[in-house]
């Protein structure tokens, strides 16, 4: 782990190693008079902490990604994913098994067990509202797990965009590309 001292300058006042080593060495005597000194050490591994829920509140979850290439968010176009989410498709963003916590006062999701084409998908859901939380098939068990996008909470939904498409040869025929990049723009418009 990088690790760097960083010193505590009354409470309102943080610096870094670099910054009290020139301010001790021109004024230490006097420095050291006037403030307490505290050393901390300080974790510079950070971490990239993303919270989620379903639409009622009941179900809170959270991922936390060493690095946010640890994450991929994909659409997928199969005939599952359109039954799960409801729409023309689903999206789900991969995490590391370990990356995902349910939070403590969170109420435990339902979970639905399904074959899929022959290997056993689990998908968990709230029991309240039946909002979708995450998705896991057979071969992904302990080792990825897939949680709903639109269960993200803004930080989530900007930082991890989409990078994949799956089964399009399944994908709608109104479902257009967006930017040559092979993902789809549907737009609802009611009225």
């Amino acid at each position: 782990m990088n690790r760097t001292r960083v010193f505590q300058v009354q409470s309102n006042l943080i610096y870094t190693h670099r910054t009290m080593t020139s301010l001790i060495a021109t004024n230490l005597t006097s420095y050291h008079e006037r403030y307490s000194l505290l050393f901390l050490q300080f974790d510079m591994s950070r971490k990239h902490e993303y919270h989620g829920s379903c639409y009622c509140g009941s179900v809170n979850w959270k991922i936390t990604l060493d690095d946010l290439s640890d994450a991929r968010t994909s659409l997928c176009h199969c005939h599952n994913c359109k039954k799960f989410f409801g729409t023309n498709y689903g999206l789900t963003t991969k995490v590391p098994w370990s990356a995902y916590f349910l939070q403590p006062e969170s109420a435990e999701p339902t979970a639905h067990v399904s074959d899929n084409s022959g290997s056993k998908l689990t998908r968990e859901f709230c029991g309240t509202c039946g909002s979708g939380i995450r998705e896991w098939g057979e071969a992904a068990e302990g080792k990825y797990t897939y949680v709903c996008y639109g269960g993200l909470e803004d930080k989530g939904r900007k930082d991890l965009p989409f990078k994949a498409e799956f089964f399009v040869s399944q994908r709608e025929s109104w479902c257009q590309d967006i930017l040559g990049q092979g993902t789809c723009l549907c737009i609802l418009i009611i009225g």
